[in-house]
C-alpha cells in the first residue's frame, strides 16, 4: 500500500465537522469509529520471492551470453542488476510502510472514511472531540493532521455495471 500524504485542517464549529473541504453536520452522525489499515507485508514478500526464479533465470542467461560474447554478457548482467535492485527496493519500501488509522463517520445512509492518517494519537483526539461536539453544541475545535491518500477502494457487484462505486478514500 503506497500512499501520498498532505496536511488537512480539521475543524468543529457550530455543530459542523470540516475536514479539508468536506463538511459533515454533526446532527447527521450516527456513529464514529476508527479502523486500522495494515499493509500486506506477506504479499510483498511473496511477490519478491516469486521474482527470484525469474532473476535467477536471467542471471544464468546473462552468464551464458558472457561466455560467448563479453559485451552481450555485460549488458545482460547490467539488466539483471537493475531488475534485482528494483525488486529489493520495492520490497524494502513496502515492508517499511506503516499502519494507518482510518477515521470513519457513519450516518443514517452510509459510512464515510473521512480521514486516513499515520498519526494514531491525533485520530484519537479528533474522535474524542467529535463525540464531545455531538453532545455539546457550543464545542469548537481545530487541528491540523497528516492525511494519507490511498485511492478509491472499489466494490462492484454483477458483471454489467458501468462506472464505479468508491467505498473509501
Amino acid at each position: 500500500m503506497i500512499y501520498k500524504t498532505d496536511f488537512v485542517d480539521v475543524r468543529i464549529r457550530q455543530q459542523i465537522l470540516c475536514i479539508g473541504h468536506d463538511t459533515y453536520p454533526l446532527r447527521n452522525v450516527a456513529a464514529t469509529r476508527r479502523a486500522v489499515l495494515r499493509p500486506d507485508h506477506r504479499g510483498a514478500v511473496r511477490r519478491f520471492l516469486w521474482s527470484l526464479p525469474v532473476l535467477l533465470f536471467l542471471l544464468l542467461f546473462a552468464v551464458g551470453a558472457f561466455s560467448s560474447d563479453v559485451a552481450a554478457g555485460l549488458v545482460g548482467l547490467l539488466i539483471v542488476g537493475i531488475l534485482a535492485t528494483r525488486s529489493v527496493t520495492r520490497l524494502v519500501r513496502r515492508l517499511r510502510t506503516p499502519e494507518l488509522a482510518q477515521y470513519i463517520i457513519e450516518t443514517a445512509s452510509s459510512s464515510h472514511a473521512v480521514l486516513t492518517s499515520p498519526d494514531f494519537a491525533k485520530v484519537d483526539i479528533i474522535d474524542a472531540q467529535v463525540k464531545e461536539a455531538i453532545n455539546n453544541p457550543y464545542a469548537e475545535f481545530q487541528l491540523q493532521i497528516e492525511n494519507a491518500h490511498i485511492g478509491d477502494q472499489i466494490m462492484q457487484y454483477g458483471n454489467h455495471n458501468i462506472g464505479k462505486q468508491a467505498t473509501g478514500r
